[in-house]
């Protein structure tokens, strides 16, 4: 019966709801970063436009804001992996490198037990947005994994 009422439930829900729902209802840590809104937009453009296949980049923070994307030459995606050649990133002290951001082309935004080990060996903020990659369809993460709150800030 808790199944029915369950699957009911989760049919009127947004994917943020059900991702919240899957991870026990634990609330995020807040993030001492935030992210610009037109870069965020330019991420979620990226996961229609890489259809079927995942994107995936670095993220460059300026001043506490996430405000660029770092794009790997040679970077490998597939509709289920993407790979980043660490060798091909600039040595360029100019870019502060956080983390990265990947999309899936699923629903779901939730880690992977790759995008687990990955998150552990590339920086300290990650994103994953999904299908329908809009505003409700993306999360940001620790890297161990765990769910931080990034908020989106007007870009400037």
């Amino acid at each position: 019966m808790f199944r029915k009422r369950e699957r009911r439930v989760r049919k009127n829900m947004d994917p943020v709801q059900i991702s919240r729902l899957e991870e026990g209802h634990h609330e995020p840590k807040k993030s001492n970063l935030s992210i610009e809104e037109d870069l965020l937009m330019g991420i979620l453009e990226a996961g229609k436009d890489s259809l079927p296949n995942e994107f995936l980049a670095m993220l460059v923070e300026k001043k506490g804001i996430i405000c660029e994307l770092q794009l790997i030459p040679g970077t490998v995606a597939g509709n289920s992996h993407a790979w980043l050649p660490q060798f091909m990133r600039p040595p360029d002290p100019f870019f502060k490198v956080v983390g990265t951001v990947h999309t899936h082309p699923s629903r779901s935004f939730r880690p992977s037990n790759a995008d687990l080990n990955y998150f552990s060996r590339n920086g300290r903020l990650h994103i994953i947005a999904a299908l329908p990659f809009s505003m409700h369809s993306w999360a940001a993460y620790d890297q161990l994994g765990q769910r931080v709150e990034l908020p989106v800030v007007s870009s400037v």
